[in-house]
């Protein structure tokens, strides 16, 4: 009899559709700036969704959808090093408007999904990394 704990990780990225995985590597990076002891745990995963909501329909540029998704995760420092670089490499990848425009529809519309994927990913991340 299997296990979850025996189940290979299986990369959940690598499974999913570009819009959609652009959007889980946004979330995860700006949660790992992200501080639990200032937003709560049990707080945690319904700001995430918010955040995600809020800065996908605030902004109009992708520095815009960073800055008001820093702000409602209380974010108020700056971003840490992974952070960073990962939004460097979506802002490459978000420069044409079309895939921006997207990317904001995916995190809009399905942030419930995306959360859902990310709390998903982290958590594999996280096995990963001990095992």
């Amino acid at each position: 009899m299997s296990t979850e704990n025996d189940s290979p990780l299986v990369d959940l990225l690598a499974t999913l559709p570009s819009t959609v995985q652009r959007a889980v590597r946004f979330q995860s990076a700006m949660l790992d700036s992200a501080d639990v002891e200032v937003i709560g745990r049990s707080a945690w995963w319904d700001r995430a969704r918010t955040a995600l909501e809020t800065g996908a329909a605030t902004g109009t540029r992708f520095s815009e959808v960073v800055s008001a998704t820093a702000k409602k995760l209380q974010i108020t420092w700056a971003l840490s090093r992974e952070t960073a670089e990962e939004v460097t490499r979506l802002t490459a990848e978000l420069a044409d408007p079309q895939v921006f425009a997207e990317f904001r529809e995916q995190c809009q519309s399905d942030a419930v999904y995306v959360t859902a994927l990310t709390r998903i990913h982290r958590t594999n991340r996280r096995k990963k990394a001990t095992a």
